[in-house]
């Protein structure tokens, strides 16, 4: 079985300066797809592998290691995010590959998209396809190919790169929980190594002793320099406002999920398809929509209730959020930020299986953000099958191609937004 990322560098080493001796014959492959797959107009063929600057790519991997590893995706991402993301900001002036790089923690995306060159470019990119790898086979595949660019370094290019000090930095920050810890939550931030502010940072990890270190990673990368201001809500009048919500049958459910297997190759979706599909079950819940009424009871909120102090509070952080650890029994406390109805069942789905799956870790807090990490993704995905099920989705819709009508009637029948409809699709 191949990698699921490699990067193949075969050296060609010209020499007469630092562009000529860092060039080499570059393949790079997610999978068995090459993002590296060309059309050389010149000689009027294609092959799969481009004439670039290894050197070049493996700096811009080490100097963007943390924000690679840790940063998520996020809606209109700046220019920032792009020039630490995409392989085109390695520069050189070379004809880079349309690729990039997400990750959500546990898995990476990669990106690639066919080129429409420019009449002064010599080749095309071919290739588009969105893959998803492990985090863990992204990191082999950096390193290997850094550190085989390192051994291969050789004249003026050995002398005038700064990768090997430049990596041996990152690697020592790997090898060291606190640094590795510094280094993630400023990449959630949106910030490069060292350029966080450092009174937000040292004022950040110690919130994480109130309310755990995934949670206030989980705010970082979806509230950013806000974060703080965000957490402090939580504590003077979020928590206040929130209502009580039972998980009946919470043992059971742990009881199945545990007999279910848990590969470390599924997705978030993959995994939160299970734990939905047995938690309808466990709750004894027949095959179609879940009413208002018969999911108010089951959570014991009454959703067609709105309060509007829990509103006002969740609403600045426009997130919904779970508390665990209080009085509750068999639960956790709720605040959520919508006022619409489809809304508000779905966010408090997306909290239902955040405690399902996250309170054996023992963190407080139950966080429902826009961000798009794993966590966040497993959240949703849980919402979507648990309200609206694609089998009885489709059965309902009775077609392979339904239009916009067909939408609107299955999410009014299903009592979520036309949107979930199209993402339960």
């Amino acid at each position: 079985m191949s990698a699921p990322f490699r990067i193949e560098c075969n050296w060609l080493h010209q020499g007469g300066d630092f562009e000529l001796d860092g060039l080499a014959e570059l393949s790079i492959f997610v999978g068995e797809e090459c993002a590296t797959e060309i059309e050389d107009r010149i000689s009027n063929n294609t092959r799969r592998s481009a004439r670039l600057s290894g050197i070049r790519l493996a700096e811009w991997f080490a100097a963007n290691w943390w924000r690679l590893r840790w940063e998520p995706e996020y809606d209109g991402a700046t220019l920032e995010w792009q020039t630490s993301h995409k392989v085109a900001a390695a520069g050189g002036g070379y004809v880079w590959p349309n690729l990039s790089f997400s990750s959500d923690w546990n898995t990476v995306l990669v990106r690639s998209r066919a080129t429409k060159p420019l009449d002064t470019e010599p080749i095309r990119y071919l290739r588009e396809f969105n893959s998803y790898i492990s985090a863990s086979g992204f990191e082999r595949g950096i390193d290997d190919f850094v550190e085989a660019t390192i051994n291969g370094l050789s004249g003026i290019a050995k002398k005038e790169t700064d990768l090997p000090a430049l990596w041996e930095e990152v690697s020592k920050e790997r090898n060291e929980s606190e640094l590795t810890e510094w280094r993630k939550l400023e990449a959630c931030l949106g910030y490069d190594p060292d350029e966080g502010p450092i009174d937000l940072l040292e004022a950040l990890q110690k919130e994480k002793q109130s309310y755990g270190a995934n949670a206030v990673e989980e705010l970082a990368a979806a509230s950013k320099g806000q974060a703080l201001d965000h957490l402090r809500l939580l504590g003077e009048d979020v928590r206040k406002c929130a209502v009580k919500v039972q998980v009946c049958k919470y043992d059971e459910i742990q009881r199945r999920l545990a007999q279910l297997p848990n590969r470390s190759d599924m997705l978030p979706w993959q995994r939160a398809t299970q734990v939905a599909q047995v938690t309808r079950d466990v709750w004894g819940l027949p095959a179609g929509p879940i009413g208002t009424a018969t999911l108010s009871d089951l959570v014991g909120v009454d959703l067609l209730s709105h309060d509007e102090g829990s509103w006002n509070a969740a609403s600045q952080l426009r997130m919904s959020v779970g508390f665990c650890g209080d009085d509750t029994i068999d639960g956790f406390r709720a605040s959520l930020n919508q006022r619409q109805l489809t809304a508000r069942r779905f966010a408090l789905s997306r909290l239902v299986a955040d405690y399902l799956v996250e309170s054996y870790q023992g963190e407080p807090l139950l966080p429902a953000t826009r961000a798009k990490t794993g966590r966040q993704k497993f959240q949703r995905a849980f919402a979507q099958e648990f309200l609206c099920p694609l089998d009885d989705m489709k059965s309902y819709l009775g077609t392979a191609t339904p239009d916009d009508e067909d939408i609107d009637d299955a999410a009014a029948y299903f009592e979520v937004s036309p949107l979930t409809v199209k993402m339960t699709l």
